[in-house]
């Protein structure tokens, strides 16, 4: 596919509407979720590791404890993987409090080309192709994944991904090392930030 071609142009528009749309989103939390993970990012940022430092290691008060965050060795701690802490600390000094949201924003693009990929391996039709991101982009709850804290659309990239480079391993009967490899690994990314996205 060329940027050129009718589908290129779509995939662009939507990309850039999404990149658009980001700026304008409150880099408000929705759900304790995203609190647990912004925690976790801003901790790491700070250089403390994944420790949460709310007062709980000096109190001990349960007060402190909120959902998701777990007593672990020198304080509390989010429970979930760490890729997100990683990749939201080198986000945050760039986009401030909207940096986990430009990743799943960055996530959220790349998979609509990924769609786009595992359509045309799956049914070969560039039809088929751009009516799998249409509906992914604007009839689902992907703009949803798209501006919030949590890193659904990084693992929903992984796990297409895995799925676009498990279909061109599969009917090759040599060469299909390369493939494999890249679908492990997209999986592995996956499991960094999350286990039930992948897992499932």
């Amino acid at each position: 596919m060329s940027l050129l071609s009718l589908p290129g142009r779509l995939l662009i528009g939507l990309s850039a509407l999404f990149a658009v749309a980001a700026l304008f989103v409150s880099p408000g939390f929705f759900t304790i979720d995203e609190v647990v993970y912004m925690l976790g990012a801003d901790a790491f940022a700070r250089g403390q590791g994944y420790v949460v430092d709310n007062g709980y290691s000096a109190f001990g008060s349960d007060a402190l404890k909120i959902w998701f965050l777990q007593p672990g060795v020198d304080g509390l701690v989010s429970q979930y993987p760490a890729g997100t802490a990683w990749a939201g600390a080198l986000l945050l000094s760039l986009f401030g409090a909207k940096g986990l949201i430009a990743l799943n924003v960055a996530a959220g693009i790349a998979t609509l080309f990924a769609t786009r990929a595992l359509a045309l391996a799956l049914f070969g039709s560039e039809k088929v192709a751009l009516g799998a991101v249409a509906l992914l982009a604007l009839a689902s709850f992907w703009p949803e994944y798209l501006f919030g804290h949590w890193p659904h659309a990084v693992s929903v990239l992984c796990t297409t991904l895995a799925l676009v480079f498990f279909l061109r391993a599969l009917p090759r009967e040599t060469g299909a090392l390369g493939p494999a490899v890249f679908a492990g690994a997209a999986i592995g990314v996956g499991l960094l930030f999350r286990l039930d996205g992948v897992l499932l």
